[in-house]
């Protein structure tokens, strides 16, 4: 099961969109009745994409940059292990001899003058490299080492942190609070009915995640060390699990199967985009995190696990039982539409997603290719340096995307080759479209390099980078907003399609495809 969310080793950005909201209704004797969350937005479980749109990749050098063999250069974030190197300054003694005849004399206070010189001179570029240095650690956005970001008291001239959580010389949990949290334990272990099954909780596990939670932001998130593991396969593009992906809407929570690989354990079960998750075997989605559903649907190759969902376009519920398999996952899809179209369909952004399209949209070229459709739909994001790849291969030298930390430091994504998109383009976006996918599509539309059809964009302007802790755990934490290469954010905004147009979920057709046809045929070449 994919996640749609760099580097085993250092920190990378990444990108997660949640989407989807359906509806909450009253439970009918014997079994839930209708869509266990509020907002329904159901999908056309009738939808067939032209071309599946299988998740894989993940560029070659961030989660997901690619051209295989074409290294993106993209920021380079410090390792979170990473310590600043303090710079000594040296003790330099310098001893002249004032004794003896005037020219001795006079020769040893010139060189005790030139050695002091040289002296001074050496310990001022020392001082000056060590203070630059740490200027420039602590401008970087990616540096987690550097130092919180510091104000000025109004009528006090001393300088505090903004930080919530305090300076650096203050414990994270004071003595009080390990006072009550003993004391908490001590009341549990009195008086709590139901111990037996508290026996295999993660306390400390649970506390962090309380911890990072109490934030509200959905997309900062702690991982123990197997689910970190877990991600970085996931980002290589193999896991042992049942072949779909999965989308949770931040707000209501809801999980929501986005795609079905072709051929897979899944898709024989009987498993449809736009199924909601209610249940894994006999533990109920609910509110809980995605990352963790993640970890109940897989499991060891061989296995099965029982999966209950809500269907929207039969407000019912259905449970089927999938085998789990070693899963390779496709994210890019191709084939040439009537006329000499090309068509493209990306499901996501993983480290092989880039040398996939790229791949796609040469062999299209060589057979003829005169416009092209790059599906987005359903795709959640991924690797930034995977979409950055992906659009640096398309578009002419320029900006891409850039980001703005908190305290306002900037990195860009630039292309820097010439453009290999001339021919004419449509980016087919839907709701689920988000987080990368909006970069790709915000690019391509601010250089007016492809016309949007579809609907309206999720809108996740944000972006997440992920650590490595000291103990192999792992901590994604949001860290930029991104902006479009005309300056526009739109978290919380999304892309407004230039022709709009919806699918009708009572139909078999693919009415937004058939648009979207329509429109790039008409383009000017």
């Amino acid at each position: 099961m994919e996640r749609n969310d760099e580097n085993r080793n250092e920190p990378y950005v990444t990108e997660e969109i949640h989407v989807y909201r359906p509806r909450r209704e009253e439970a009918r004797e014997g079994q839930p009745k209708g869509n266990p969350y509020p907002n329904p937005q159901p999908q056309n479980p009738q939808y067939q994409d032209p071309r599946y749109q299988g998740p894989q990749y993940r560029g070659p050098q961030y989660q997901g940059n690619p051209y295989q063999n074409t290294q993106y250069r993209g920021p380079q974030y410090q390792n979170p292990q990473y310590r600043r190197e303090e710079i000594s300054d040296p003790n330099l003694v310098v001893r002249t001899n004032t004794q003896g005849k005037k020219s001795r004399k006079s020769g040893g206070l010139f060189l005790a003058a030139l050695i002091g010189f040289l002296a001074a001179a050496l310990l001022a570029t020392l001082v000056f490299v060590a203070v630059y240095r740490v200027k420039k650690e602590n401008e970087d956005p990616t540096n987690p080492t550097r130092k919180p970001a510091q104000t000025t008291e109004a009528g006090t001239g001393e300088k505090e942190t903004k930080s919530p959580w305090g300076s650096s010389d203050e414990k994270v949990v004071s003595d009080d609070l390990e006072d009550k949290l003993e004391e908490i334990r001590e009341r549990l272990d009195e008086y709590y009915l139901f111990e037996e099954e508290a026996g295999g909780t993660d306390f400390d596990t649970a506390l962090i995640r309380a911890y990072v939670d109490a934030l509200g932001d959905p997309y900062t998130y702690y991982y123990t060390k197997e689910e970190l593991e877990e991600l970085f396969e996931e980002d290589a593009g193999t896991y042992s699990g049942i072949g779909v992906m999965i989308q949770q809407d931040p707000e209501s929570m809801s999980i929501t199967i986005t795609n079905v690989f072709k051929g897979s354990p899944a898709e024989a079960a009987g498993l449809k985009v736009g199924d909601v998750l209610y249940k894994i075997g006999d533990r109920e989605c609910g509110k809980t995190d995605i990352n963790v559903v993640v970890t109940w649907v897989r499991g060891e190759t061989g296995t099965s696990v029982e999966i209950t969902v809500y269907r929207p376009a039969i407000n019912d519920y259905v449970t089927v039982t999938s085998r789990r398999e070693t899963i390779e996952t496709p994210t890019v899809e191709y084939e040439m539409l009537d006329g000499n179209v090309g068509y493209i369909s990306l499901s996501q952004f993983i480290e092989t997603t880039a040398s996939s399209f790229i791949k796609a949209y040469n062999e299209l070229a060589s057979e003829g290719m005169t416009s092209v459709i790059i599906d987005l739909r359903n795709n959640g994001g991924g690797l930034v340096s995977s979409v950055v790849a992906i659009a640096d291969f398309l578009l002419p030298k320029g900006n891409i995307t850039y980001l703005i930390d908190k305290d306002g430091g900037r990195e860009e994504y630039n292309s820097d080759k010439h453009s290999a998109l001339d021919i004419p383009c449509v980016v087919l976006v839907n709701g689920n479209t988000a987080s990368a996918s909006e970069i790709l599509t915000g690019a391509l539309s601010d250089y007016k390099m492809a016309t949007v059809v579809g609907e309206t964009t999720f809108g996740k302007g944000i972006v997440q980078v992920i650590l490595t802790l000291k103990d192999g755990t792992g901590l994604k934490v949001t860290m930029a907003r991104y902006y479009t290469p005309n300056g526009v954010c739109i978290h919380g905004v999304g892309i407004a399609p230039d022709v709009e147009v919806k699918d009708d979920i009572q139909t078999d057709q693919d009415e937004q495809l058939v648009k979207a046809l329509e429109v790039v045929k008409s383009l000017p070449n």
